[in-house]
């Protein structure tokens, strides 16, 4: 009998949109940083639309994009990260209930919860080995920082995303 060719295993289609929308998100992310850095006024909007597609990509197929934001954690780890925090940050504030204004305000809030790691050398933020204590202290600034960014555009952004960024680390005691 005669033998078909193979053909190349290609993903989902699903798949294949996630994997496309966290590039994207990573290119949308990186742009912001850089601004932050240079002390440029960010620009939202691009975060926000962000969000909307991370939010589409997340009602078609649930878990398509926290499975491409998975296997992509070791490279671009800062902005794989925030990519899924907003999409967990969206199905989560779905299942609790939210109207559609609060489910995207706690996605913005879970995509730009670490824009304070912006100031962090990299040397110190991609180390792969456990941090010193001084190299730590200096992490830790990261919560603060972003809110300060954050809160320059304060009237342009929900309280709910200020608010997440400077206390996403607080603990109980």
């Amino acid at each position: 009998p005669p033998v078909e060719p193979r053909t190349a295993i290609r993903p989902p289609l699903n798949l294949q949109r996630a994997t496309a929308l966290c590039l994207h998100g990573q290119a949308v992310l990186r742009a912001l940083f850089h601004d932050v850095r240079l002390q440029r006024e960010p620009d939202y909007a691009d975060c926000i639309q962000l969000v909307h597609d991370i939010d589409a990509s997340v009602v078609q197929d649930p878990g398509a994009l926290i499975s491409v934001a998975r296997a992509h954690r070791q490279t671009e780890c800062t902005f794989v990260h925030l990519v899924s925090v907003c999409a967990l940050m969206l199905s989560l504030a779905r299942k609790m209930g939210f109207n559609a204004r609060q489910t995207h305000q706690a996605g913005l809030a879970g995509l730009l919860h670490d824009i304070g790691k912006a100031f962090i050398p990299s040397h110190i933020l991609d180390k792969p080995d456990q941090l010193s204590a001084a190299e730590y202290d200096i992490i830790r600034t990261h919560a603060a920082r972003g809110h300060e960014v954050l809160a320059r555009s304060a009237g342009r952004l929900p309280p709910m995303v200020l608010a997440v960024c400077l206390q996403h680390h607080e603990r109980m005691d």
